[in-house]
């Protein structure tokens, strides 16, 4: 108000940036404090996590300003002297109040951008915990006296279907303290498949690894489980995990459309494994159990690699 009084023409583009920044300094002030509010690299940062809702919350602020004004020059400065100032600080107020939320709306639906975090979520997840989670300290309470009864409470919760990794972990430890092998080797499978569903593989390796512990034989036990985990070992370098997968597939599986291709694979994980030997003889007996498969010519180039007393026929 002022600036055009002692500037002139000039301070009228100094009161529209000072309106333009309005908005962030009354937000800053309100969230931050007089520091931040008072602070002009503040007011740029925040502008610019704002985006272009910024552009559209001022060009809203400018036109209930106007209204404002027109409602004092209808009511209050030319309208009855009662009734009109009632009447525009009635419109006045609500445009005010209506800046001011669309100010926190704004804010709310930029919260994560301006680093704000709603603490009622915080306090709802401390005062109503999830129920698994409630269900899993229940089970830890109950573990310390009965651990059949804590596994038999976990053992219903994981029949109903999806439940959270610490579920399982925590039912496998139950298992393995009561030394229920069979049990945590059927658990196994079941979680592996429901892992590589989920896109969780790398997940899936280390409960495949954790089985084969319990049983060195371990393999999962459809095909659609076992490759996709005999690949991903392979190509992390988990080598003989994935040669473990590998031929167990081929060994599972022998009529299965990918039992060839998984075969190609553990010659190739044999060879990296520096034994040639059982790289060259697989891959003979892959091109003799099947001829027309497309991978004849990988499995010819394997051969070829390999040194001429390992890759020749016998």
């Amino acid at each position: 108000m002022l600036a055009p009084f002692f500037l002139g023409i000039p301070g009228l583009l100094v009161s529209l940036v000072f309106a333009f920044v309005l908005p962030v300094i009354t937000m800053s002030l309100t969230f931050d404090g007089v520091g931040a509010a008072l602070n002009p690299a503040n007011w740029i940062a925040a502008i610019g996590r704002f985006g272009p809702s910024y552009l559209l919350l001022f060009a809203i602020v400018i036109l209930t300003s106007l209204l404002q004004a027109g409602a004092q020059y209808a009511m209050k400065d030319h309208g009855p002297t009662f009734i009109g100032t009632l009447g525009y600080y009635a419109v006045a107020n609500y445009l005010t109040i209506y800046n001011f939320y669309l100010m926190g709306a704004l804010i709310h639906h930029k919260h994560e951008t301006l680093g704000y975090f709603p603490s009622s979520i915080a306090l709802r997840e401390a005062t109503e915990p999830d129920d698994d989670d409630a269900l899993l300290q229940h089970v830890n309470l109950i573990a310390r006296d009965d651990i059949p009864g804590a596994t038999d409470i976990l053992t219903e919760r994981l029949r109903e279907g999806l439940a959270p990794v610490p579920m399982h972990t925590r039912y496998r430890e139950l298992l393995r303290a009561q030394d229920r092998l069979p049990e945590l080797l059927v658990h196994g499978q079941i979680w592996i498949a429901a892992l590589i569903a989920g896109q969780e593989t790398r997940r899936a390796l280390g409960v495949v690894q954790d089985c084969l512990d319990v049983d060195p034989a371990f393999l999962p036990d459809d095909p659609r489980t076992c490759g996709p985990l005999a690949d991903v070992a392979a190509h992390s370098g988990m080598v003989r995990l994935g040669l473990h997968l590998a031929q167990g597939y081929l060994t599972t599986w022998p009529r299965d459309m990918g039992a060839p291709s998984y075969g190609l694979l553990a010659a190739r994980l044999h060879d990296r494994l520096g034994d040639p030997v059982s790289s060259a003889r697989l891959a003979r007996r892959l091109l003799a159990d099947y001829p027309e498969h497309p991978v004849r010519s990988d499995l010819e180039a394997l051969l070829a690699t390999l040194s001429p007393t390992y890759g020749a026929s016998p």
